[in-house]
C-alpha cells in the first residue's frame, strides 16, 4: 500500500520532461508491462552510463513486486551485471561492502566467522570501491594496485583522471588476456587466460551456479585468475593459500547460507539455483508470497 500511494505523487509530465520521452509513450509502456502476467524485468548495468543512485535500482525491484510477479514462473527481476559472472562475484564477496553471502563486512559476527574459517584476523572496516580507490590514489594513500581482467578506462571516469591515477602509482600489476590502455602504465604485466581456458564456476542472473570446465589450454605462460590470486595469498600469508578451486568454493559455500555447504564436485552440468535445500536441491523460483505479502531483499553494491 505504501508503494502504491507513493506512485500517486508521480507527475508524468515532469518525468517526460526529465527523460525526453513523450508522456503518451510512457503510458503506453506502462500499460504494456502491467498488462502481461507475469511480468519479467531485465536490465543491464553499464558503469559508464548507468545511474549511480540506489533509488533507481530499488524501483526496478519494486515494480515486479507491485505487479505480483515475484515468486512466479516467468516473473521476477534479472540484472545483467557489468561483466561476466557479476552475480557470482557479488555472492562470493568481491565487493567492498559485503563479505561472502552478501553479509555486511562490518558485522562483528561475520568477521568472527571468517577469521575462524580463514585462520587470520579479518579487518573491522570494509575495503574500498572504485570511486574510493581513485580518491585514495590521488591522495597518495594507495601506492600499489593489482588489476586482474579489468580495464579501468571502461569504468566511466574521465580518461585524464584514470591516466593521472595510474601514473601516480609506485607499482601496478596487470593480468589480462587483452591488451588494454592500462598496460602502458604497468610495472609488471602477466598474461591471463580467457574464459574458455578456465576452470571454476559462474553464477548467472537467475541465481544458477554453473560449473566452468576448461575447453582449451592456455597459450604460453598465461595463467588463470584463481592461480594468480591463490599464489599471491600464499606469499602474503601462507595460511590463506588453499589446495585448489574445490577448497576455495567450499569456503565460500560455508560462508553463504543459501549454498548449504554445496561442493563444486557435485554441481550438475546444468547448474543449480540457490538457495539450495538441505537435501541438495536448488530452487527454480523464490518462495511465493506468504499471506499475500512478498518479501524482497535489496543489497546495494558498487564496484
Amino acid at each position: 500500500q505504501k508503494l502504491e500511494k507513493s506512485l500517486e505523487k508521480i507527475n508524468l509530465s515532469s518525468v517526460a520532461g526529465q527523460t525526453g520521452i513523450a508522456e503518451e509513450k510512457i503510458r503506453e509502456a506502462a500499460r504494456l508491462f502491467a498488462g502481461k502476467k507475469p511480468a519479467c524485468l531485465v536490465y543491464g548495468i553499464d558503469p559508464g552510463t548507468s545511474p549511480d543512485h540506489e533509488s533507481f535500482y530499488r524501483l526496478c525491484a519494486m515494480l515486479p513486486l507491485l505487479l505480483g510477479s515475484i515468486g512466479t514462473e516467468g516473473g521476477g527481476v534479472h540484472v545483467l551485471g557489468a561483466a561476466g559472472n557479476a552475480q557470482g562475484a557479488l555472492d562470493f564477496g568481491a565487493t567492498a561492502k559485503y563479505a561472502p553471502g552478501l553479509r555486511p563486512a562490518t558485522s562483528a559476527a561475520v568477521r568472527k566467522h571468517l577469521s575462524r574459517l580463514w585462520g587470520v584476523e579479518v579487518a573491522g572496516k570494509p575495503g574500498k570501491n572504485w570511486p574510493e580507490i581513485f580518491a585514495s590514489i590521488e591522495k597518495g594513500e594507495i601506492r600499489g594496485l593489482v588489476l586482474i581482467g579489468l580495464n579501468p578506462f571502461e569504468l566511466g571516469y574521465p580518461r585524464t583522471r584514470v591516466e593521472g591515477a595510474l601514473a601516480r602509482l609506485d607499482f601496478l600489476l596487470c593480468q589480462d588476456a587483452l591488451r588494454t590502455p592500462a598496460l602502458e602504465y604497468a610495472h609488471v604485466t602477466l598474461p591471463g587466460a580467457t574464459f574458455v581456458e578456465k576452470d571454476g564456476t559462474a553464477t548467472n542472473c537467475e541465481r544458477r551456479v554453473q560449473p566452468m570446465v576448461r575447453s582449451l589450454e592456455s597459450p604460453g605462460d598465461a595463467r588463470q585468475d584463481f592461480d594468480l590470486l591463490n599464489s599471491l595469498l600464499g606469499l602474503l600469508h601462507p595460511g590463506l593459500e588453499v589446495p585448489g578451486r574445490g577448497a576455495a568454493f567450499s569456503q565460500a559455500a560455508e560462508s553463504m547460507a543459501e549454498l548449504q555447504g554445496l561442493q563444486i564436485e557435485s554441481l550438475p552440468v546444468e547448474g543449480i539455483q540457490w538457495p539450495v535445500s538441505a537435501d541438495g536441491r536448488g530452487m527454480e523460483r523464490l518462495l511465493p508470497p506468504e499471506e499475500g505479502k512478498a518479501r524482497f531483499k535489496f543489497f546495494p553494491a558498487r564496484i
